[in-house]
């Protein structure tokens, strides 16, 4: 639901207290029964917001009976709602357009790159201007169409350089035409770039313009309202009617006075504000969809051709390196990414204990009993050790002490000879061997344990890099493919970035808004046709006619004074703000439907709206939407996108 088609609720809503139904007026004995019939009906119809069929029944009710009965009153401040209601809406629609295209116009001027894609798709019309223009000259001049006309120096003949552009440049530039003044030669990407300036600036002057119109109904439909939920009397009605003409006469003189307008007159003036609308912006629009195409439809056959060929010609190079491609990512899948998950899992699993090893979980118990076998029998065979004492050699062999071995290989040194022939000595030395064995596999037996306890890290620590590389691919896929198709949370980066835009347009309305035209005579009879009708019994306590300016001039002293924070918007900022709270309603219900909190940002919407509110109590709003909505739409980053 659009801002007009809730606005229009709200007053038939409020007008609810006096609702519309035959009086007894109706009863009157002149009148037949038919058109008693007809008065009800017409009444009935008009309880809610009417349809076109409704409309146009009830101006023919107004048309026929001519009474100033309560009756007659009751439809016609219906039918003044409803045409309040499609004005809005026809000015809401041609304010969003303007400033669409203005847009469009603002971004072509400030990118090189823009600028010259649109010189290019606007080169066939340009070269249609000339050659039209060259042959009228000829014609005019009564000079013939030959080979000779169409060399350089006849050109510079025909049209000389001089302080103004040339037929042929205004030709080919029309926005070159409108301006008196000395004219420097300039390249043709400068001509372009002024010429989409200039469109911009006559857009900017029909957006505010349409602005201004819709700011100005909207702040008098509360005043419709209030009347309608009272007593509305007739020349309230022709006020609004009135006002109503004004607002939609673009062109036209202003209306003095308060003659009595037919309201079937203001349904006609809509539609004529939009064929004058229509007329206006012809020229000011983006280039068709043909000419932003064509360099492309001339460009893409003849580039998909040369790309095919290529192709073709190169079938067994690229099938060769699509396969090593697709063999890189299998390998690559299967041994860095399946094969390290499947280790990690079987650890949990296991418990490491099935896993490669820095030494066999049995060789260190099998090394320390062959030790200590082998210094049990050096006691026992050589040395007559009792039985006491090998229990103490067992006992110390456990913690590793081999002293008693040590003792005998000291003695069989001092006769080596001897010792070696037919002592212990090479049994000593063994037993020895046999103990730094022990020891080693003691120290590889810690480290397994060592690097067993962190199998875990290691096989994560090792996969990280292959799930992060995947991670990123898939994370970039998805991103192009959503993007590429705009869609993504919340409509896309795109979208929420223009909401970010309306955003800042409406702070910067809230803070230094811009001033109204206070020399047009058009805008004097419209804010003297507003003041007619705020003068008309509306209650000071109203928000909607806080300022009390009788001109544009004192609208312009309010907007720029010190009591800025109490006073209500301008029409013009006003309309402005209507501009940008439409486009944050468009982006709520298109984009914000599977979100939890689309209803309350429509409400916040919905206060930016309300021109009842003051200027600070709009920046409290933008304030709290700035920090409820802020994070969640990502707009604390759009500044870097």
């Amino acid at each position: 639901m659009s801002f007009v088609d809730q606005r229009t609720r709200e007053i038939y809503q409020n007008a609810s207290t006096h609702q519309a139904k035959p009086s007894l007026s109706i009863g009157r004995r002149e009148q037949n029964s038919a058109q008693q019939a007809l008065m009800y009906k017409t009444l009935a119809g008009f309880n809610t917001p009417p349809t076109d069929q409704q409309l146009l029944e009830g101006l023919d009710v107004l048309d026929d009976h001519a009474s100033d009965g309560r009756d007659m009153v009751d439809i016609s401040e219906r039918v003044i709602a409803a045409l309040y209601g499609r004005a809005m809406n026809a000015l809401l629609n041609q304010t969003l357009e303007a400033d669409d295209e203005l847009h469009y116009w603002l971004e072509v001027e400030r990118s090189r790159y823009k600028t010259m894609r649109f010189l290019l798709q606007t080169f066939p019309l340009r070269i249609q201007r000339l050659a039209t223009t060259f042959v009228s000259s000829l014609r005019h001049r009564n000079i013939p169409l030959t080979f000779s006309t169409l060399r350089a120096g006849s050109i510079r003949h025909l049209f000389p350089t001089t302080n103004h552009p040339s037929e042929l440049l205004v030709a080919a530039f029309p926005h070159l035409g409108l301006h008196q003044s000395l004219f420097f030669p300039q390249s043709p990407l400068s001509l372009t770039r002024d010429e989409c300036r200039l469109k911009r600036k006559n857009l900017e002057t029909i957006r505010n313009d349409r602005a201004l119109r819709l700011g100005l109904l909207a702040m008098a439909s509360h005043n419709l309202e209030y009347a309608m939920s009272h007593t509305c009397s007739q020349a309230e009605i022709d006020q609004h009617t009135q006002l109503l003409r004004l607002t939609l006469e673009f062109h036209q003189g202003s209306l003095d006075g308060v003659t009595p307008v037919p309201q079937r007159k203001v349904l006609d003036e809509i539609d004529e504000c939009k064929t004058v609308h229509k007329e206006e912006m012809k020229s000011l629009q983006r280039p068709s969809r043909l000419l932003q195409l064509w360099p492309r439809l001339i460009l893409i056959p003849p580039a998909t051709y040369l790309l095919l060929r290529y192709v073709y010609q190169s079938r067994e190079g690229i099938r060769q390196h699509a396969h090593d491609a697709v063999e890189t990512v299998r390998v690559f899948w299967q041994s860095w990414v399946l094969e390290p998950i499947r280790g990690i899992i079987s650890t949990v699993r296991t418990g490491g204990d099935d896993g490669i090893r820095v030494i066999s979980k049995d060789a260190l118990k099998a090394d320390m009993d062959s030790l200590e076998r082998m210094t049990l029998d050096l006691g026992k065979e050589k040395l007559g050790f009792t039985q006491a004492q090998l229990d103490a050699i067992h006992e110390q062999i456990q913690q590793g002490d081999l002293s008693s071995v040590l003792r005998v290989y000291e003695e069989d040194i001092k006769k080596p000879i001897r010792s070696a022939m037919t002592g212990t000595l090479i049994r000593s030395l063994l037993i020895q061997v046999q103990k730094v064995k022990v020891d080693v596999d003691f120290a590889l037996s810690g480290i397994d344990k060592l690097l067993r306890s962190q199998e875990l890290t290691f096989g994560f620590v090792g996969v990280a890099p292959a799930l992060a590389v995947v991670y990123l691919t898939f994370g970039w896929l998805i991103d192009f493919w959503r993007g590429g198709r705009g869609r993504g949370q919340f409509g896309g980066k795109k979208e929420r970035k223009r909401v970010w835009n309306s955003m800042r347009r409406i702070e910067r309305l809230l803070i230094s808004p811009p001033a109204l035209d206070a020399t047009s005579p058009q805008y004097l009879a419209l804010f003297s046709s507003f003041n007619a009708i705020r003068a008309l019994g509306l209650p000071s306590a109203d928000r909607s006619t806080a300022m009390q300016g009788t001109n544009v001039g004192d609208y312009n002293q309010a907007a720029v004074g010190s009591g800025l924070d109490d006073a209500s918007p301008s029409p013009l900022t006003n309309g402005l703000l209507l501009l940008s709270s439409t486009q944050l309603r468009t982006f709520a219900e298109s984009n914000l439907r599977r979100s939890n909190f689309r209803d309350e940002f429509l409400e916040d919407v919905r206060d930016l709206e309300d021109s009842r509110l003051s200027v600070g109590q709009k920046r409290l709003v933008l304030d709290r939407m700035w920090r409820s909505w802020g994070r969640s739409l990502g707009w604390d980053n759009l500044a870097k996108v």
